[in-house]
């Protein structure tokens, strides 16, 4: 019987670490180790697809994407509409004015 669960286990971390170097499910800079993703600092979640600062900042979700940059590690809020811009002073989508800049 304990041979049994084990040898499923096994099967199950094998098909795991399959997976991982296969299909590259790690978002957000994680890296995949022994059928794991291993997160970089500020995300987490079984894929790193969450990203600990857009809980606060980039609200609401249904008009605001959280965008994270791998290379230096930091992260934004960016409107679904493009043609608007996040405003951080008032946590909300504004018109984009010279620049990118909100309008005021």
């Amino acid at each position: 019987m304990v041979m049994r669960q084990v040898s499923q286990l096994e099967k199950i971390c094998r098909k795991s670490e399959a997976f991982c170097s296969e299909r590259q499910p790690c978002r957000n800079g994680g890296t995949c180790q022994n059928g794991k993703c291993q997160c970089m600092s500020g995300t987490h979640g079984p894929f790193c697809e969450r990203i600990f600062w857009c809980a606060y900042e980039c609200r609401p979700r249904l008009t605001v994407d959280c965008v994270y940059n791998q290379k230096d590690e930091t992260y934004g809020c960016l409107c679904k509409n493009r043609s608007l811009v996040f405003d951080y002073k008032e946590g909300l989508c504004k018109r984009k004015r010279n620049g990118n800049h909100p309008l005021q």
